[in-house]
This record gives structure tokens, C-alpha cells and sequence, in this order.
């Protein structure tokens, strides 16, 4: 699905932190799905990181309806998080969101993009497969779920993206 023609994605500073922990908080509020969701210190700690970037996704209105929070270094990349508000699912936001990405890791130099999604979480693996990312592996254990302990898949695809 393609993203909606008025989407905006806007690179993320550190004047967005709040907003993107928010997002998150509210993306990812379903424990059963991926896990809690980050604070602001978190959030802040992870953008301070070598090779981080965050992008937000916007509405015409400037509301903000998704997130990623990325990292390249050393000729890889990796997705830390993706959140896209639950009212705003099925519209192509997540996956206008994931190229915009994997465009701002070749322009950081990675060749590679890798990420962890849980295994339960078919939505996210089935985007991410349309994305051309295949699985490169597993973590036993890795999401601590209220069922349980659950795997997570590392995903890995070459860059740039196809398509």
C-alpha cells in the first residue's frame, strides 16, 4: 500500500524527542505486540548515539502519525523502533516511513539494513518482507511478552531497498 499523497516525513531533531516518545508510547501501547514503549530519556539517549537519526511522519496539520528511530555506522544500519499511530495502520505509513530510512542510511553510507521484530508480529514481518528484507536469523527469548518469553527475527535486507 502507498503512503497517503499529503504524508510529510520530517527528520527528527532534538527538539522532537518528546514528540516521538508520545508517538511511540502510543504506536506501540499494546504490549502483546512489540513490548513497552521508551520514555523521553531513553529516547534522548538513543539519539545521542553515533550514526542515529530519527524521522517523524506527519499530517497535513502537522501531526505527527509515526516514527522511526535509526542508526547507521560502520557501512550497516539498523532500525531501533517503527511506530505508526494505530488509527493511521493499513494507509502505507510504516513503509513510506522504512524507505525513507533505508534512503537516509545509503546517504550514511550503510549497505545493509537490519532490524528485530517479533515473531508473532505478522503485520511488521509481512511489510518488511515486501520490502525485500529476508530473515537473517534469530534471538531466542528476546521480547519479554505478558505470555511469555518470545523470539525475536533479525530481518536483513541489501541497500538500497527495491522497489
Amino acid at each position: 500500500m502507498s503512503a497517503p499523497a499529503d504524508l510529510r516525513i520530517k527528520p527528527a531533531g532534538a527538539l522532537d524527542i518528546a514528540v516521538m516518545a508520545a508517538v511511540h508510547a502510543d504506536a506501540l501501547a499494546d504490549p502483546g505486540v512489540t513490548g513497552p514503549a521508551w520514555d523521553v530519556a531513553g529516547f534522548a539517549e538513543l539519539m545521542a548515539m553515533p550514526g542515529a537519526f530519527g524521522l517523524i511522519a506527519l499530517d497535513p496539520a502537522d501531526e505527527p502519525l509515526g516514527l522511526v528511530l535509526a542508526r547507521a555506522v560502520a557501512g550497516e544500519a539498523e532500525i531501533l523502533t517503527l511506530g505508526v499511530r494505530p488509527a493511521m495502520r493499513g494507509r502505507g505509513v510504516a513503509q513510506a516511513l522504512m524507505r525513507a530510512a533505508a534512503a537516509e542510511a545509503v546517504r550514511q553510507g550503510a549497505q545493509d539494513l537490519f532490524l528485530e521484530v517479533a515473531v508473532t508480529n505478522g503485520p511488521a514481518r509481512a511489510l518488511y518482507a515486501r520490502l525485500g528484507m529476508e530473515e537473517a536469523g534469530r534471538r531466542r527469548a528476546y521480547y519479554q511478552m505478558p505470555s511469555g518469553p518470545v523470539d525475536a527475527v533479525i530481518m536483513r535486507a541489501a541497500l538500497p531497498l527495491p522497489g
